[in-house]
């Protein structure tokens, strides 16, 4: 269990990173950064501004580099070749089933 100490509070902030799939929409892969820290109470404002830049500045490039080293060109490659072969027959099988969903309702 967490002890916060008396006369402080503990915030939490995180940055993610995200990268699209090329060929593939509303794809992503990424990566979260986070940190918690006990501020005064009424230093809340100032801290979290203070944390969210630090967070931007330190983490954001390093998370970019790693996205891109550790993404697997294959594995985006058949994501896109199986979206390609199965996004329009997934959406046909959607809108079929809200057609079937509204007849069952009435």
């Amino acid at each position: 269990m967490n002890q916060i100490p008396e006369g402080k509070i503990q915030i939490y902030v995180e940055a993610v990173y995200k990268e699209p799939i090329v060929g593939i929409p509303f794809s992503n892969t990424g990566l979260t950064v986070a940190v918690s820290k006990y501020i005064n109470e009424g230093e809340l404002t100032t801290e979290l501004d203070e944390q969210i830049q630090r967070l931007a500045k330190e983490y954001f490039g390093k998370l970019s580099s790693e996205i891109r080293s550790t993404r697997n060109d294959m594995i985006d490659t058949l994501r896109i070749e199986l979206s390609k072969e199965y996004d329009k027959k997934l959406q046909l099988a959607k809108e079929e089933i809200i057609k079937l969903r509204k007849q069952i309702n009435g």
